[in-house]
């Protein structure tokens, strides 16, 4: 994912999938569990989020890497899911 935002001061970008944490003066509303779902989402996948700002131009990049196809056939309760 990629926006063209302002970007987010390199002193923060630690933080950012931290729960509730949300930047200095972020405009909006929000709880700040966007991107701390996110990782833990590609954790529990054996993946992980790459959280950066974008060089070329202003904005965000986040990346998963990491994320394996399923190798076993799917299990009755995986099927069900809808």
């Amino acid at each position: 994912m990629i926006d063209t935002g302002t970007g987010i001061a390199e002193e923060e970008i630690e933080r950012v999938c931290d729960r509730f944490y949300r930047c200095a003066g972020t405009p909006g509303q929000g709880s700040g569990l966007g991107l701390a779902i996110a990782l833990r989402v590609a954790q529990r996948h054996y993946a992980t989020l790459d959280v950066k700002n974008r060089a070329d131009v202003s904005g965000l990049s986040v990346s998963l890497h990491g994320l394996r196809a399923l190798t076993r056939p799917a299990t009755k309760e995986l099927a069900n899911v809808r």
